[in-house]
């Protein structure tokens, strides 16, 4: 594997040996064999779709920090009050906008009525819940649409690996 490794190590290399997710690095060494290796050198981004795990708030902090310069202590604590900022906003019933990201909305849902497969027969009422609901704002969806075909052929991979 050493021996097609670029100078900037492509997502199938950073996976195989990476020891944080054995699910992706247990899902990433069959495709060495399966796609040959160096189809990822040739068009790093063809299993972004597939291989690659949830951002989280870490991945966000971490990434801020090293563009910024900041301490990631501090980056936490602006990142963390934001996100309570919002989090507070909704548990009062305000939508929060954020231009060019979507909208975050309390919306209550119906009353229904539930049953349980296990008992045949039986109904309950399920009572009316405030919920969330995020709308994508123009930006986020134009740069999301873009995936699709990526994500169409990741998923194709996928299915044909696995």
């Amino acid at each position: 594997m050493e021996q097609y490794r670029p100078l900037s190590p492509c997502l199938i290399c950073i996976l195989v040996d990476s020891s944080e997710n054995s699910q992706r690095r247990t899902f990433a060494a069959p495709l060495l064999t399966e796609v040959g290796h160096r189809e990822c050198h040739k068009n790093p981004d063809f299993l972004k779709g597939v291989l690659m795990a949830n951002l989280t708030k870490r991945d966000i902090v971490v990434k801020i920090s090293n563009e910024t310069g900041l301490v990631q202590h501090q980056v936490f604590e602006v990142v963390q009050r934001t996100l309570d900022l919002i989090t507070d906003s909704l548990a009062r019933g305000d939508d929060v906008e954020l231009r060019n990201f979507g909208i975050f909305e309390v919306r209550l849902t119906k009353e229904r009525v539930g049953r349980n497969p296990n008992q045949p027969g039986s109904n309950f009422k399920i009572p009316p819940r405030a919920t969330v609901k995020f709308k994508s704002g123009k930006v986020m969806r134009q740069k999301v649409s873009k995936l699709s075909p990526a994500l169409k052929q990741a998923q194709t991979l996928k299915s044909a690996v696995i």
